[in-house]
């Protein structure tokens, strides 16, 4: 495995422990896991990387609520690609999910930024767990 996606344990900023690794959206493409409402938009970001510096409502559209319905499921399908600990589930039923999964919707909104920008890079707010002495 090569050091960019080498699985990395993380705090967020809520004190919860994630083991995460790198994943890009051509991996996001290759396993399948772009949701069909946003095929077009992936495809912009690939021909288009500088894309990603602008304003949500100009890479997901006009709509501000299209732009955060977009942006959420973007982030969420690599999260569940990344997080390695706890798995994501979409198993709606909370009394049926297996105790070692989480859904993306249990992480706080800053949660879900922090992990999304891991993910994307930017780690600045985030600070490695500290590893446990034997």
């Amino acid at each position: 495995m090569s050091e960019w996606n080498r699985a990395e344990t993380i705090k967020l900023s809520s004190g919860r422990p994630v083991t995460l690794k790198r994943v890009s959206l051509e991996e996001l493409v290759v396993m399948g896991q772009v949701p069909n409402s946003l095929t077009a938009v992936i495809a912009r970001i690939l021909a288009d990387p500088e894309i990603v510096g602008r304003p949500a409502t100009e890479i997901f559209g006009g709509d501000p609520i299209e732009a955060v319905r977009g942006a959420t499921e973007l982030n969420k399908a690599m999260a569940t690609l990344s997080l390695v600990d706890p798995k994501l589930t979409d198993t709606p039923d909370y009394a049926a999910k297996d105790p070692e999964e989480a859904s993306f919707f249990d992480f706080s909104p800053q949660e879900q930024l922090e992990i999304s920008n891991w993910i994307n890079g930017v780690v600045e707010q985030l600070e490695p767990f500290p590893e446990r002495s034997s």
